[in-house]
């Protein structure tokens, strides 16, 4: 229901910083909420006095709301709205940011999984058949390979391809996510996240293709085969988690934690953790003789991506707590 207001109200459009959650609408009866495309909400609408202007301003002040602008609107200006039931005008372009979110959070979830997967396989799997052992046993482990080539695909495939494919997406989803409130770290930060995800999908297709060649060569030499897998075993290592991927990876998560706590997104303690793990990533690297950070890294990827998936699924972008 539209209403012609009195010709003594004032009009004014207040604009505030972030998305306004729904569950605060009826706390401004009187005016109409717009959530724009630029992260910001408007609110409009006819304001009787200063009194309850400055009650309006308490308002907004008591939900901790950052003030951006207050500006009187004339009563004949053309913007100047009509009284009106308080409604939440969400553009088209907000409701396909949420379903990047939604893609976001299942990205994660899925690199939670595989990440998971990997943990499991390798200390289930591969550790008993001489993966991860000092001294390394080259022969039992290209016997295994060659005895495994169709599962080591898939668990390359998994751990490797579908992560980084992930990690797009993902990437993409924290982009929408917090580029209203740290609009120059956010780019930063996607740039690494864009270049962790092709570098897993690199060491991914050079696992695979490393695991064809060592597997052929075996039938032909096993001793050559052990050899070429030890060249090729250093190469895909030192691109990936021992070196390359991890220091990527750690930054990402470290300036990821902090745009998150710049733009006020995500939960301040998922913020806190990132900026362990990314920490752990680095020094990990840094310092190989630290078992316990490698142990904490990868633990904490795991966490750490189980939360941001959740987290990205069921709460929406952009909302002012």
């Amino acid at each position: 229901m539209i209403d012609k207001p009195p010709s003594n109200v004032e009009f004014y459009e207040i604009r505030l910083k972030g998305h306004l959650d729904t569950k605060w609408v009826t706390r401004f009866d009187s005016l109409t909420i717009t959530l724009e495309e630029n992260g910001n909400t408007l609110l409009s609408g006819p304001v009787a006095d200063q009194a309850a202007l400055h009650t309006l301003l308490k308002k907004i002040r008591d939900l901790g709301v950052t003030l951006i602008s207050v500006n009187r609107i004339k009563a004949d200006h053309p913007d100047a709205p009509h009284v009106r039931h308080p409604i939440n005008i969400v553009h088209k372009k907000e409701q396909n940011m949420k379903s990047l979110q939604k893609f976001g959070g299942i990205a994660a979830l899925i690199g939670a999984a595989t990440n998971l997967f990997a943990l499991v396989m390798f200390a289930a799997l591969l550790v008993p058949n001489g993966f991860g052992s000092e001294p390394r046993d080259l022969g039992r482990i290209v016997a295994f390979l060659a005895d495994n080539q169709a599962f080591m695909r898939v668990f390359d495939m998994i751990i490797y391809l579908v992560f980084g494919i992930s990690l797009i997406f993902l990437s993409l989803a924290l982009y929408d996510r917090l580029k209203a409130g740290a609009p120059a770290l956010v780019q930063a930060v996607t740039t690494f996240g864009l270049i962790y995800a092709v570098l897993v999908i690199v060491v991914g297709t050079l696992a695979i293709s490393n695991l064809s060649t060592v597997v052929k060569l075996y039938g032909e030499n096993p001793a050559q085969a052990a050899t070429a897998w030890l060249t090729l075993d250093s190469v895909e290592t030192g691109l990936g988690g021992g070196g390359g991927e991890t220091v990527v990876s750690a930054l990402w998560i470290l300036l990821l934690s902090c745009a998150a706590l710049q733009a006020r997104e995500l939960p301040r303690v998922l913020n806190y953790l990132g900026l362990v793990v990314g920490a752990a990533g680095i020094l990990g690297v840094l310092l190989t003789s630290l078992n316990l950070m490698a142990v904490v890294y990868g633990l904490g990827l795991i966490i750490w991506l189980a939360w941001l998936g959740i987290v990205l699924l069921f709460s929406n972008p952009g909302k002012i707590p």
